[in-house]
């Protein structure tokens, strides 16, 4: 039998180009500075680490669970004119799209996605000289004559930097914490684990001033709600939940509101910052 095809190399830009969302497995791109590292899949699932995975891994990432490949670095968007909500990168909302691409290049991963005149494009990468993760994000409006009114919210899950702990569920809810910053617009995690080798200051900020936050994965997904259908997409709404001192599962979704018209885009770069101190993951 003919073997189906799922991608195939652009030899003209070196990328690897994806064309289905759903291979038989995750197809896996790294990034990373040497310092900073993340896998990412054609779903944009994946973890993000610094230095080694066993004592500094930042985000969550479900080896075993079904479905396979979440969570990861993701972006949603709901038109607030019907109420959909999809992602550029499919999955985990699994929305048909009208045209999908994910692009694996040397260092970077890029995704474009269509569904019903908003083109999404968003390229994921680290810096060379920065322990920053950067979600540069572009959507374009091709409807001639209607002005687009979208939001787009970032999803990242936070696990704990020791691996192990999570592992055999030594899960130490009251030394982590999760709050908004304002005069920054990010969201801080807050990891004082006393035994702990690495305690980061990590920071998850966006470009433009968000219309909404949440930092509990559970008031994301709502009372029995899920990623692939999170509260947020029955109210375009993030709830400005927080989780401080008291700890729990941390996440970083910020809200942005987008009106664009015919013709016309928005850029918006959402970013993923390490470092020793808040000073220093603020200047990144």
């Amino acid at each position: 039998l003919p073997m189906k095809t799922y991608g195939a190399f652009d030899n003209k830009t070196g990328e690897f180009v994806i064309s289905s969302p759903r291979p038989p497995k995750p197809w896996i791109n790294y990034l990373g500075n040497t310092r900073l590292t993340a896998f990412i899949s054609q779903n944009a699932g994946g973890l993000v680490f610094h230095v080694e995975p066993w004592s500094r891994r930042i985000s969550r990432y479900h080896y075993l669970a079904t479905p396979p490949d979440r969570p990861g670095f993701y972006l949603y968007i709901r038109d607030c004119h019907t109420g959909r909500l999809w992602n550029p990168h499919f999955a985990p909302c699994c929305t048909k799209l009208d045209a999908f691409e994910c692009r694996h290049g040397p260092g970077y991963t890029r995704f474009r996605g269509v569904r019903d005149d908003a083109v999404a494009t968003v390229t994921y990468f680290i810096p060379p000289d920065d322990d920053v993760m950067v979600w540069l994000l572009t959507v374009e409006n091709r409807h001639p004559k209607k002005i687009a009114r979208l939001v787009a919210s970032s999803y990242l899950e936070f696990g704990l930097l020791e691996f192990f702990r999570e592992f055999f569920w030594c899960y130490l809810q009251n030394q982590i914490g999760f709050r908004f910053d304002p005069k920054t617009n990010s969201i801080r995690y807050e990891y004082h684990v006393f035994e702990a080798p690495f305690t980061p200051a990590m920071l998850f900020t966006c470009s433009r001033k968000p219309s909404g936050f949440d930092c509990a994965r559970e008031a994301f997904t709502g009372p029995g709600g899920s990623l692939d259908r999170p509260a947020f997409c029955k109210t375009g709404r993030l709830s400005g939940s927080e989780l401080p001192g008291g700890g729990g599962h941390g996440c970083a979704a910020l809200a942005v509101n987008l009106k664009i018209p015919p013709g016309q885009s928005r850029t918006i770069a959402f970013a993923l910052a390490a470092a020793d101190d808040w000073e220093k993951a603020g200047a990144l």
